[in-house]
């Protein structure tokens, strides 16, 4: 299959963080649709998503950023939006459905990404890769343990995170997820529902190639993170 060049004069340019879950779910979703990309990385260890050049692109300090042409938009879920809304084609109307009650289903379920889930994996990427922590705490493990609780209830409503089919919700939750079990493993005992779902979405091409990869990065930050800040207590 072709790659989908956006236009005639440039393509979409995505400011990304290899190893970053919100960068991981838009990477995939353009893997998805076989959408043409450039990429430009970010040195967060540097601070370079702080400075004032990257703040006039994105006020936030946020990564992953989109610039299609002169629009510029930030944060992932929003991203996720816009890709299928605009360049999604004929899986448009899946990903992301017309159907009011679908689509409401759809936009909870990826609050629940940025409110609940990302909270209990930021906790511990800020403390840990950004700070000090040598290792998750009880407290932590207890926050990501809450979150699968709530997200095993939610398939136990429908196949995948917002329906009987994939949607732009699995995109969001999925990378979360990938890095969270990086983290806690899943209980397929206690989670069977979200074994099954990350059973499921393993054998896509878009996890396969991008997805899980991306997360392995993931697990090779955090993991060196923690032996680095073993080795400055120990000094």
């Amino acid at each position: 299959m072709s790659r989908h060049t956006i236009n005639n004069m440039s393509k979409l340019l995505l400011y990304k963080v290899d190893g970053s879950p919100p960068s991981n779910s838009i990477l995939m979703i353009a893997h998805l649709l076989n959408l043409d990309m450039d990429y430009k990385e970010p040195d967060l260890l540097r601070l370079e998503h702080r400075s004032p050049e990257f703040k006039k692109i994105n006020p936030m300090g946020t990564i992953p950023v989109l610039k299609d042409g002169n629009f510029v938009l930030a944060e992932s879920h929003s991203i996720l939006k816009y890709i299928v809304e605009k360049y999604g084609g004929p899986q448009r109307s899946t990903l992301y459905p017309f159907d009011l009650q679908t689509r409401a289903a759809v936009d909870e379920r990826m609050h629940f990404d940025t409110g609940v889930l990302f909270i209990s994996l930021s906790s511990v990427v800020k403390a840990s890769i950004f700070g000090d922590q040598p290792a998750v705490t009880p407290e932590q493990l207890a926050s990501i343990e809450s979150s699968y609780a709530t997200l095993e209830l939610y398939l136990e409503r429908s196949r995948f995170v917002a329906a009987d089919h994939l949607t732009i919700a699995d995109f969001g939750v999925l990378s979360t997820t990938l890095a969270l079990r990086h983290i806690l493993p899943i209980d397929a005992n206690k989670f069977p529902k979200i074994s099954a779902w990350l059973s499921q979405l393993e054998e896509e091409a878009f996890v396969k190639n991008v997805g899980a990869p991306n997360m392995e990065k993931f697990k090779a930050i955090l993991y060196s993170s923690w032996e680095r800040n073993k080795s400055k207590m120990a000094r």
